[in-house]
């Protein structure tokens, strides 16, 4: 991947691999690619298992299964993503204006309303569920639409949970003057 955009040998063996990490070290192209890729993974067994078999719920567990591999992968010691990106991949193969339903709504209640970046980012997640209960009621599979959405709206928060107390370590950290920034001018001139 660092080859083909143009990166340098140690950016390969800074073992980046998500999203963010991709894009700061070799540009936004890059990040997008990975958080595509990030996207299909889940999206292609989803809509595999939804098209061979529409009246089980194996699209549920494996878009459920490519959400938890994404969060806490094996290869990497259980560190994984934050899971925006297989959650809407699933969801995508097996409900598309559903996905894009709650994306735009959360990013317009996150952004316009409450001006509230994480809302924006984190709310269709949370979203999903109010999406089933109005659009799946009536179908045969309908509770495990709901245990899905609830599934994945408590493994998104406990995915999250390292995340919050790293940025409030910072923040008290700052607060009491010992704030180190991790990223210096010395860095980033190494990593261009």
């Amino acid at each position: 991947m660092s080859r083909c955009l143009g990166g340098h040998r140690r950016d390969l063996q800074a073992k980046i691999g998500g999203r963010n990490t991709v894009g700061m070290r070799l540009g936004p192209r890059a990040g997008c690619i990975v958080g595509f890729l990030d996207i299909f993974k889940t999206f292609l067994p989803t809509l595999v298992f939804f098209l061979l078999y529409p009246n089980q719920p194996y699209f549920l567990i494996a878009a459920l299964a490519g959400f938890i591999g994404h969060c806490w992968p094996v290869f990497y010691r259980f560190k994984g993503g934050r899971g925006i990106s297989p959650f809407y991949g699933g969801l995508f193969a097996f409900d598309p204006l559903g996905a894009i339903v709650v994306a735009f709504t959360s990013l317009f209640i996150g952004m316009v309303i409450l001006k509230e970046l994480l809302v924006a980012y984190a709310g269709g997640v949370i979203l999903v569920l109010f999406w089933f209960f109005l659009t799946k009621n009536s179908n045969p599979l309908f509770p495990y639409y709901i245990a899905y959405a609830v599934l994945i709206d408590i493994l998104f928060i406990v995915a999250m949970i390292p995340r919050s107390s790293r940025s409030s370590r910072s923040a008290e950290n700052m607060a009491r003057g010992i704030w180190q920034p991790r990223w210096t001018l010395s860095r980033w001139a190494n990593i261009c």
